[in-house]
Parts: C-alpha cells; structure tokens; sequence
C-alpha cells in the first residue's frame, strides 16, 4: 500500500500503481491523476498532505442483509477531504463496484442498504478523495462481512453454527460472541469462542420453538461485527448432563442415608429421579422436583443393616413422544455407603471395628471416630484407603460408638458410615465357690464335694491336690455349667498314711483362673498301742470350714 507524502518526484513504482487506480477508479475521477502527474514537482504543493483512506473497522449486517460500516477517519491538517467512496463485492478477488460515496468529512458509518449479506458475505474497502493536489489514496484494509449459516444436528437436538472466517481488522477481539434470539426480540448471549474458531454447538433447551442466531465480532474502537441472522425450529431431545454425585452418607443424628450431588447446569431441568441400586436393578424410590435440589434423605433406608447403593437422573421441562415423558438424562456410577460393624472381645478388653468400602471416588484416608459414654466425638485412628478395619483396647463397663469417615484426596468430598456402638463387660465370675467336704471312702479313695455357683460364667472347674505340704497339681478338671454340686472321687491317694489337701479353682470364660476356693484335706487317722494294753489313737484336724 502507497501513501503519498511528498511530491518531489514520481518514481516508476509510483506510475504504476496510478495507472492502477486509474483503472478501477470511476471515469469522473480520472482529472485528478491527469493532475498529480502534471502538478507533481510542482514547489507550490510540496506543503500539501493528501489524506489516507479511512480506517475500516466493523461491518454489520442487518435483519434485511443490510450492512452497516464504521470505520475511523485519517488525519487531514491540510483540510484537502474531498470524498470517501465505498466499494463492494460478493468475492474477495473481485470484480468491487462503487457502492456509495461519502462527502461529509466526519461521516463514519455507511449503510449498504441492499447488499444481499443475508445470503452470503459481502466485502469492502474505501478510498478517500484529496483536492490539493487532486488524489485518491490507496483502498482501505478490505473488511468482510461474517456470514452465519445454521443446521439441525444429526441426530437431532443441538443447533450447529457455522460462519466464514473473515478479512478483520488487526484490532478486532480475540473471541467470537455467540448470540441467540429467545423470545423473539430478546438477545441472549451464549458464550464466545477464540477468533481462529468458526463453528459452534448450542444444545437446545427450549421443547420446541423458532431459535435465530448471530454472531458477533468486537472492535477495540468500540463497534461490533455482527453477523447475517439464521436459524430454524428446534425441538429438545436432548436430555439434562447426568447429575455428578458428591456423596453418599449417613446422617450420624437419624441414621438415614443422604445423597448429595452437583446440580445439571441446563436451564430446562426440571427435577432429578433418585435410584436405588439393588442386586436385581435400579428401583426408583422418589422424584425430586426443582433444577437446584442437590440433596435427599432416604428415610426407609436402613444403612445400619448393610451398604446401600444410590445414583441420580435428571429430566427436562419439555415432554416428548407417546405418550409424552420428559428427557430423561442416564446416570451416572452408583455410589454405596459404608457399613460399619464392631466385635467385642470380653477376653482381649478389645472392640474390633470393621467397614465396608466407600464406592463413588478413590478413598485416600479413613478416619475412624470414637464417642465413650455419650461424650464428645474424637479420633480414633486415620488409616489408608486401602484398610478396611481397626482395633480399640477399651475398658469393662464403658460404652463406645464408633463411625467410619470416609476422604478424598485433600478431605473433600467425605462420606459418614452408620453408627454402631458396643458396650464392654468383662465376663461374669462366681460369687462363690465352697469346698463342702473331703472325706475317705475306701482304702485308697477320697471323694471331694464342691459347691459351685452356677450363675457365674464359667469355662471350668480344676481339682488341685497337695500331698503333705507338696505344691498343689491338676489332678482333675469339669467343664463349665457342671453343678451346683461337684464330686470327685481320687483313686490315685494312700488315706491311710498320706494327709492331702484339695481346692477348686474356676475358670472364667476366657480361661483365666478367677476364684478359688477354700482348702479341705483329708483326716488321717492313726493307732498304736503301749505296754499297757492300751491303743492310742491321734488324727489331724479338718481344714477348712467355712463355719
């Protein structure tokens, strides 16, 4: 592009590019070359500054395929505006035809009323006319009007857009803005896309009605390309986006199950269909009215006797086929509660507690909580997302409920499983346990009596024997729930010259020794006589009565 700024001399790339203009300029201009190659050199016009074309910035295309231009006006200190002259063609090669001239030297838009730009794109440029010395300048940046075309989608429920990449000015904006006419007279913006994009999708939101779309294209100077206007009579068949499920939890305060999820971003949603995940199938257990409703208790739900599985649909306002029923979006995976159980071991002093995993999303950390005696909650324990149980050392007579939570990376989402608690006893003893009596009834026999309490929880019951003062030994052993009376006969003893002590020790349920009894030991009875004829008798005293 030439811009003349001084007239000393024409060089030979000037003359050619004069003879072009000449060429495609109007014949009613063509005095004003005849002039420059005359007047040129001339020292009277070395002061003279010819102005440049405007710069052409937006063109806008009308309802009726009319398009507006605006552009901003060159620099004219030495005041030689004569006109600016507006061509146009249907291709960017050309052939362009004077469509308008402008004489009004702060004029800045023009209307090309019939340009046909409804039909397809229409491209400009301008010139501008100088009277000292007598100039047109060389044509403007050409600028393209956006041509917008619309299709139905296959299959059907989104509008496809399509436009022309355009001749745009180096200031226009970096995206697109999409715009759709909804109701009639009403512009909405739907989004942008970059500049270098020339294709969008609108997914159709409205059951069924006539939809009119534009787009536009921003100038840093502050006007705006819009395109020509198409559209058609869409229908939505498309469904809602499946909900995305947050969690699945427990309410720890009602043990009812609460499903939580993001809500679907379409306009037309209308309501959200909860399901319940079982062996044999989905079964639909509610319908949730209201696009923003992201939350439901199941009140039936029993969370406390298993894991349960849920997921969540989502349907539109617009009713289709026959009989007429809403779109209805699929759903996403289920996600499952946790199910937590405990077992006590009275024997250990130990609660082990045991869960089922969280399924919906990747479990970094399990946090197992603990309440003792209705008080406070507190952490337990923070394991992988790999374990799946605990153990709790706790003491007898205290009563511990535990929770499972359930973490995703960084702590959010989280999921709660049921409360189960457990009380801790320690198995019941005796009250008592009496030795009645050992007495001999045969050469070598003793027979011990035990008096047992039978409400006790017992594992056993173990005869120990002391011969003369020996440590005691196991010489006999019954099982627990043997009573209230137990009687051992010992074969295995010498009465008659040997003093046995015995006592019973019981076991408790976990075998550990937790009563024992009194000692009783046999009478030994011995005689010798003297010189007199007489016969001594002596004998050891019994041990022990209780009395």
């Amino acid at each position: 592009m030439m811009h003349f700024s001084s007239y000393g001399n024409i060089s030979q790339h000037d003359r050619v590019y004069i003879g072009s203009m000449m060429d495609i300029a109007p014949r009613r201009h063509y005095h004003y070359f005849i002039v420059v190659l005359l007047l040129a050199c001339s020292p009277m016009f070395a002061l003279a500054q010819p102005m440049e074309a405007p710069d052409l910035r937006c063109a806008s295309v009308n309802v009726a395929g009319d398009v507006t231009l605006t552009w901003l006006l060159a620099a004219d200190p030495g005041g030689t505006f004569v006109e600016h002259t507006v061509f146009s063609s249907a291709d960017v090669a050309g052939p362009f035809v004077q469509v308008g001239v402008i004489t009004d030297p702060l004029q800045t838009t023009f209307l090309h009323v019939g340009a046909g730009a409804g039909t397809g794109a229409r491209f400009y440029y301008i010139t501008t006319t100088s009277s000292v010395p007598p100039v047109i300048s060389a044509p403007s940046d050409t600028l393209a009007t956006l041509y917008l075309e619309v299709f139905q989608s296959t299959p059907l429920g989104s509008a496809n857009l399509a436009w022309n990449a355009p001749s745009t000015a180096g200031t226009a904006d970096s995206q697109f803005s999409i715009w759709m006419e909804y109701p009639i007279g009403n512009w909405n913006l739907l989004g942008f896309v970059s500049n270098t994009t020339f294709a969008y999708q609108h997914v159709i939101s409205i059951c069924q009605d006539s939809l009119t779309f534009r787009v536009g294209l921003a100038d840093d100077s502050g006007c705006i390309s819009f395109s020509n206007r198409d559209g058609d009579v869409f229908e939505d068949v498309t469904p809602p986006s499946p909900p995305v499920i947050i969690s699945a939890t427990v309410d720890s305060t009602t043990g009812q199950p609460v499903i939580t999820w993001e809500p679907s971003p379409e306009a037309d949603t209308e309501g959200y269909i909860i399901v319940l995940v079982t062996p044999g199938g989905g079964v639909i257990i509610d319908t949730l009215f209201g696009a923003g409703s992201t939350t439901y208790t199941w009140a039936p739900g029993s969370p406390d006797l298993g894991p349960e599985s849920f997921t969540v649909a989502a349907f539109d306002t617009c009713r289709v086929g026959v009989p007429p029923s809403p779109n209805t979006s699929a759903t996403r995976p289920q996600h499952t509660t946790m199910y937590a159980t405990t077992e006590y071991d009275r024997c250990a002093g130990a609660v082990s507690i045991r869960w089922t995993p969280y399924v919906g999303w990747p479990v970094v950390t399990y946090q197992v909580l603990v309440q003792v005696d209705g008080g406070p909650w507190a952490v337990l324990q923070n394991v992988g997302g790999s374990q799946l149980s605990v153990l709790h050392n706790v003491e007898p007579d205290r009563t511990y409920c535990y929770i499972v939570k359930a973490m995703a990376q960084g702590g959010a989402p989280s999921s709660l499983s049921n409360k189960t608690c457990r009380t801790a006893t320690y198995p019941s003893v005796p009250n008592f346990n009496y030795l009645r009596t050992v007495t001999v009834t045969g050469a070598e026999e003793i027979t011990v009596v035990d008096s047992v309490d039978v409400a006790g929880a017992v594992s056993g019951y173990r005869f120990e024997r002391s011969a003369n003062g020996a440590p005691f030994e196991v010489v006999a052993q019954f099982p627990g729930g043997t009573g209230p009376l137990i009687t051992y006969v010992d074969t295995d003893v010498a009465p008659d010259v040997v003093g046995y002590r015995y006592r019973v020790a019981v076991m408790d349920s976990c075998g550990n020794e937790a009563l024992v009894s009194n000692i009783g030991g046999n009478i030994v009875l011995r005689a010798s006589s003297n010189l007199y004829g007489e016969n001594l008798l002596d004998w050891n005293g019994y041990a022990q009565w209780a009395g």
